[in-house]
This record gives structure tokens, sequence and C-alpha cells, in this order.
């Protein structure tokens, strides 16, 4: 049959003109198997109904691209739901008097749904356009999977959250104490996070909350940074009394307490020295002035230096004196509170290694 339709078209048609019908027909064929093959992505719900599934389409110049984009279109999905958290977030935050140190931000969240996803999720779905030259995948993920995951999670957070309970009530050191505290705040924060995110694909959230309350949580905190958690300065070199000072301010901005007795009866002693010398490039007109700040955290009881700082710069002004003001401006405004933030960051490492 096939050989008599070829004779006949070759009665009809030259050989060039019958090879470009050939052709023609061949690639017209081809062009219809490409769009049965991507024919699925009008239809996502079809196959995985959105009540069921989280699903993300990905498309890309390689396969592997469409399916790391499409990896990425799960976490978009819940990005938006998630957004409105950042009201309660807010309100947390101004519930308490101390300047909080762990915010609930709205990177964490999407970073614990990100990785459940990533750990989770599978591509389904596979397409080329050749028209296009275009990759398309589709990643799914059950969305009763997915809670079940977030769910425990939430419940592993909240026993580690009930050991550190425990052990700040029975912690004599107030540097370990402390630590433990931050770290209980942590639990609390990853809980909130993925509460936010399982309300998105799960109508049984409302049976969790954080626990331990977050707002008891941050009183404890507060309470304790403002009634036991004792500073001392020991700050030598230039311009002794204006640093002690400018730290002194940031401290008891962030709820600490200052020691008047230089290293006895506090927790933590903080050792700095400012060294300022004129550099050789000074002249009658402008003076430039070099500037070095050392200084560490020490845990009274054990000895052991929790953290190290340094930070330089350098100061060209008209005279002197107004050289040192900039030296103190810089201090006062770039680096007093980043230490502090430092410190307590470093207190987390600390803690871990038994200390």
């Amino acid at each position: 049959m096939k050989e008599s339709i070829l004779s006949s078209l070759k009665g009809l048609f030259s050989i060039p003109i019958l090879s470009f019908i050939l052709l023609t027909i061949y690639f017209s064929s081809c062009s219809g198997v490409n769009a049965d093959n991507i024919k699925w992505v009008d239809k996502i719900d079809v196959y995985y109904p959105e009540k069921v599934y989280l699903t993300g389409l990905g498309i890309g110049d390689t396969k592997e691209k469409a399916d790391n984009r499409a990896f990425q279109n799960i976490s978009k999905s819940i990005k938006l739901h998630v957004r409105s958290d950042e009201l309660s977030k807010r309100e947390y935050q101004q519930s308490g008097n101390r300047k909080s140190k762990s915010t609930f931000s709205y990177e964490e969240k999407i970073r614990v749904e990100t990785e459940t996803v990533l750990e989770n999720a599978s591509i389904v779905k596979h397409g080329y356009d050749e028209s296009k030259e275009m990759y398309y995948s589709l990643a799914a993920l059950r969305k009763d999977k997915y809670s079940d995951i977030l769910s425990s999670k939430i419940e592993e957070s909240q026993k580690r959250g009930a050991k550190l309970l425990a052990a700040i009530e029975k912690e004599e050191s107030k540097v370990i104490k402390l630590g433990n505290m931050f770290d209980l705040e942590r639990e609390i924060e990853f809980q909130r996070n993925a509460f936010a995110v399982l309300r998105v694909v799960s109508d049984n959230y409302s049976k969790y909350k954080p626990r331990p309350d977050p707002l008891q949580v941050d009183k404890m905190i507060n309470d304790f940074l403002l009634n036991k958690f004792v500073f001392s300065l020991r700050v030598k070199g230039d311009m002794t009394e204006e640093i002690n000072s400018i730290l002194s301010d940031v401290l008891t901005r962030e709820g600490y307490y200052i020691s008047g007795q230089r290293g006895k009866s506090s927790d933590v002693v903080i050792d700095g020295n400012m060294k300022i010398r004129r550099m050789p490039g000074s002249g009658k007109r402008w003076v430039l002035l070099s500037w070095k700040f050392d200084l560490s955290f020490t845990d009274s009881r054990s000895g052991e230096i929790i953290l190290s700082y340094s930070m330089q710069d350098r100061q060209q002004q008209p005279s002197v004196e107004m050289a040192r003001e900039r030296i103190l401006y810089h201090f006062r405004e770039d680096y007093a509170e980043d230490v502090i933030s430092r410190f307590e960051q470093k207190l987390h490492g600390y803690v871990n290694r038994g200390k």
C-alpha cells in the first residue's frame, strides 16, 4: 500500500517537490508529539488537585534548570501565605520591653519550609517544547505528608524546649543560664516559623502553639537581664572614660546591669584597650590619627574568654580634638551595639561546648 502511494506521488510531483512534502509531513508530526508532551501543563490541577498537593512548575533551557525551578516554585506558592504572619511577628516584638535579639524573620520561615520541600518533594512530570527549545518540570508534594513532617518537627522542638526550660531552672552559671534562654527563644522561633507554614497546608494546625509561651520566655529573659546578669568594664588606654561611658550606655539600653566593682560581683568582664596615634601623613592644616580598640568578654566563673573583638580605623580632621570626636562618634554609632550582638551570638557556641 505504501509503495503504491509513493509511486502515485512520484507520478504527480518531481523529486525535489516530493522531498519537501515528505519533510513537511515529518516535522509537522514531530511538532504534534511535542505539543502532546506538554499538554499536562494546562491540566496540573486535574492530575494533582490543589486541595491535596503542593505543586511547582519549572521551565528552563535545560532539564536541570527546569527541575530546580519547579522545587523553588513550590516554596513560592507558600511564601504569599506566610507573609500574613508578619503582623503577628511585629505584635510579638512590641509586646516585650527588651529589644528582640532573634526576630521571627520572613526569610527564616521560608528557610524552614524550603528545606522540608527539598527533602520530600519529587519531580512527577517532564516535558519538552521543541518549538521553544524549553524543558518543563512539575514538582509535587502531598500536603498531608508535608503536614505530618512539619508537625513532627514542631513536636521535637517542643521537647527540646522543655529540656532547656528544666536546665535553665537548675543551672547555676548565669552565663550558661542566659545562653540556654536564648536557645529556648530560638526553639520558639522555629515553632512559630513552622506553624506559619503549617497553616497553609493543613486544617489541623490549631492544636499547635509555641511551647513554652513566647511572652513568658521573653519576660523571663527580660527579668534575668535586668536583675541578675551583670557586666563589669575594664577599659584601658586612650579615652578610657569616654569608651567606658559608651559601652555602659549600650549595655544598659540592651537590658544589662553594670557593676561598679570593676570585675567583682559580675558574671562577665569586658576588658578593652584603646590605642590612638598620630600618623606621619599629618600636616599643619590636617591631622591624621589611626586608632585600634581590642576587647574581650570573659566568663568570670571559668575565666575563659567567650569573645575577642578588634576594631580599627583612621580619622583625618583639622585638629586632634575633632579627630578624636569623630573616633568616638564611629565607635558609638558603628561598633558598640555590633560587639554586644556578636557576644550574644558567640554565647550560643560557648554554651554548646558545655562550658
